[in-house]
């Protein structure tokens, strides 16, 4: 769990506690215990006077291969999550889940099958089950452009198309040939996208590094954003916008869920053309997200 916080918050001052391990902290022995969840969760046991108490957050009793399996600890009250609590909530075992995935994908071979989860625990779950039963899955592609350097041709292009031939801040001017310059670098990102969907049918990235922001009057070249915990350039809002933009490919926005209060969403990428795709695409998430 630590490295993914830190990795979202940037470097921040975070404490991690071994399993087990007990700290006194106020007259109190506590100690963290596998909760099971997911990678890194964990119960809280707390002892005062011979007396114990455990508290726990989301638990799962099953172990699935991945997270520490839930420890059962001994106590005189245990404080449960209990969002499944109630008696109608089944869920039935996962070797069966998977079963039913690979039926409907006999059943419409012609028909890409959506599985929603959450990004962190279910979505490596799902994705180790269907790995144990023999599909082959990408955590990563060759065939992706290099986003670092697709961002900058897309910056440079957006910005001289805004300027409309006025200087920029280095007092020179965009030529001719510069602007035909990113077209060539344009056309070949756009061979390697068609190559990528050569392979994939879509790909879901996030629309932006950050929520829903407030207004801000402050200047685009002045303005700053946090991201990860850091102070950035607000040009850096523009990293996944671009993504779709510079090598003209359709994109659709989907809102998943919020954080702080704002909106968050994934946007879905497609081939060239495929644009109703996209937004069938994004609405079939949603009604599974949403429901």
């Amino acid at each position: 769990a630590a490295p993914v916080m830190r990795h979202r918050m940037g470097e921040i001052d975070l404490a991690t506690i071994p399993y087990g391990e007990a700290r006194r902290i106020n007259g109190a022995t506590v100690s963290f215990h596998p909760a099971g969840h997911v990678p890194g969760s964990a119960q809280i046991r707390v002892e005062v006077g011979g007396e114990v108490w455990v508290a726990s957050g989301d638990y799962k009793t099953v172990a699935d291969g991945l997270s520490e399996p839930f420890e059962p600890v001994r106590c005189h009250a245990f404080i449960t999550e209990c969002t499944f609590g109630l008696p109608v909530f089944r869920h039935p075992p996962i070797a069966g889940e998977i079963d039913k995935i690979f039926a409907r994908l006999e059943a419409e071979p012609d028909h890409c099958l959506l599985v929603g989860a959450y990004a962190l625990g279910k979505a490596q779950r799902v994705i180790a089950e269907l790995r144990r039963a023999g599909v082959q899955i990408d955590d990563a592609s060759d065939l992706l452009p290099d986003l670092a350097a697709q961002h900058r041709s897309y910056m440079r292009m957006l910005g001289i198309a805004m300027a409309r031939g006025a200087a920029g801040p280095d007092g020179k001017r965009a030529s001719a040939t510069d602007w035909f310059d990113l077209m060539d670098t344009q056309a070949q990102a756009e061979i390697a996208w068609a190559n990528l969907f050569a392979e994939y049918d879509f790909v879901i990235a996030p629309p932006a590094p950050i929520a829903a922001f407030e207004h801000d009057d402050t200047p685009v070249r002045d303005r700053k954003v946090t991201i990860d915990g850091k102070t950035r350039d607000f040009a850096e809002v523009f990293a996944w916008a671009g993504i779709s933009t510079f090598p003209n490919l359709p994109s659709t926005v989907l809102p998943v869920g919020e954080s702080g209060g704002l909106p968050s969403g994934v946007q879905v990428i497609g081939p060239r053309w495929s644009d109703l795709d996209c937004i069938a695409t994004a609405r079939a998430i949603g009604e599974i997200l949403h429901r």
